[in-house]
């Protein structure tokens, strides 16, 4: 559910990528609920609309949902294409589509390495170029949001694809926040910790005591929900987070404070 409407982005235009459930989901309905015309994709077209039209059933901003597989450009040029003819421009661009594959380094496929790396990575370059060159065009500044994880700050086993990959996002949102400094577009990451998602909830049935191992390691004593991640977005995509840029912002609730 998304927290209470603070009007913090009122008529800007945002597209969500992998905004179908999630923390992606409630970013979209966070900043729809916050006055923003959101554009919600995800790989399959039904659950992207069915997002949409929950926005609008709410009575907030138009909304629109899309099909994208951020591994195909004319999949990415169509959804911005779309959404300029829409409407007229694009604010806030949010790169929450990933995938996690784990195996130790010795034993990683090196297709499972290539496919999440043109998920996590080139998914999100490709994005932000089409982003950047709208943002730049149109004259207005912008927004652009990575959903890293914490997993680039500290990570453990069979993360080596997965860890590395959201490490890439922190030095290639400074070099945004660098070349779109000058055209008034920030760009900032967003680091979770272990967050209560469908996926997690996966982890939590497979892995005995991983939850209690979680909780004993978070300083606050609970694991944090995808409204705790959304609200970091919504101040950084806001005028609340205007001089924040090439920074990246650890939601964990303490478990990586000192990471």
């Amino acid at each position: 559910m998304a927290s209470h409407a603070l009007n913090l982005l009122p008529g800007r235009v945002a597209l969500i990528t992998g905004g179908t459930r999630g923390i992606g989901r409630a970013i979209a309905e966070t900043f729809a609920a916050n006055g923003a015309h959101v554009v919600v994709t995800g790989t399959h077209p039904g659950p992207a609309q069915e997002v949409a039209d929950l926005i609008q059933r709410r009575g907030w901003p138009d909304a629109l949902g899309l099909p994208l597989d951020v591994r195909d450009p004319v999949q990415i040029e169509h959804v911005f294409t779309t959404t300029m003819v829409r409407f007229g421009r694009i604010d806030i661009l949010v790169n929450n589509a990933g995938v996690h594959t784990g195996y130790p380094v010795a034993e990683f496929p090196l297709e499972a390495w290539r496919d999440l790396y043109r998920i996590n990575v080139e998914g999100v370059f490709l994005c932000s170029q089409a982003a950047m060159r709208a943002m730049m065009a149109h004259g207005a500044g912008g927004v652009i949001l990575h959903m890293s994880s914490a997993a680039a700050r500290a990570s453990g086993t069979k993360q080596a694809a997965y860890a590395s990959s959201k490490a890439a996002l922190l030095a290639f949102s400074r070099v945004l926040a660098v070349e779109g400094g000058p055209y008034g577009i920030r760009s900032n990451c967003i680091l979770p910790g272990a967050t209560e998602t469908d996926m997690l909830e996966g982890v939590f049935a497979t892995i005995p005591g991983i939850r209690e191992e979680l909780l004993g390691r978070t300083v606050l004593g609970k694991l944090g929900n995808v409204q705790d991640q959304a609200n970091v977005a919504l101040f950084l995509a806001s005028d609340l987070g205007r001089h924040v840029t090439g920074e990246y912002v650890v939601v964990s609730g303490g478990e990586f404070m000192n990471a």
